[in-house]
């Protein structure tokens, strides 16, 4: 296994084009400066060693331990944001694009967006005409995703 090979990465999952994405990442700073910086980290591309376990003078097992940050979600089609891979420094040449789609609450500003509620009713019911009706519910099963 060549020792020279490394793993370049070109981080946009971290950043955005969307409108307030400078005021946005000020913000981030004024909070926790070291995790804005995760943001921010191989946007324009960066290399990072490659490991491998040695076990009795034969690597195995290559990796790579980085940690990033996610931004804020991308609101326009197709919604996904990329993190570009590629082995520089060997005989051949091997890329992967990761695609990630990332949730979460982002503000269009005020009288754009709004709110959600902080729960869901799990079930309205509601008292029909007459006096002897009712309802029941059984088997009810809610999944909430944030």
């Amino acid at each position: 296994v060549d020792d020279n090979l490394k793993l370049r990465v070109i981080n946009g999952v971290g950043i955005d084009k969307n409108e307030g994405f400078d005021e946005f990442l000020s913000e981030m700073k004024e909070k926790n400066e070291a995790e804005a910086d995760l943001l921010e980290k191989c946007q324009d591309g960066c290399e990072i060693d490659i490991l491998h376990d040695d076990a009795n003078g034969s690597k195995s097992n290559a990796n790579v331990m980085e940690i990033f940050a996610t931004g804020r979600p991308n609101i326009l089609q197709p919604y996904a944001k990329y993190m570009d891979f590629s082995i520089v420094g060997g005989k051949t040449s091997t890329e992967y694009k990761a695609a990630f789609v990332v949730t979460g609450y982002f503000s269009k500003g005020v009288g754009s967006s709004f709110a959600l509620p902080t729960h869901k009713p799990i079930m309205v019911l509601r008292d029909p005409p007459g006096g002897l009706s009712y309802a029941t519910y059984k088997n009810i099963k809610t999944t909430i995703e944030l």
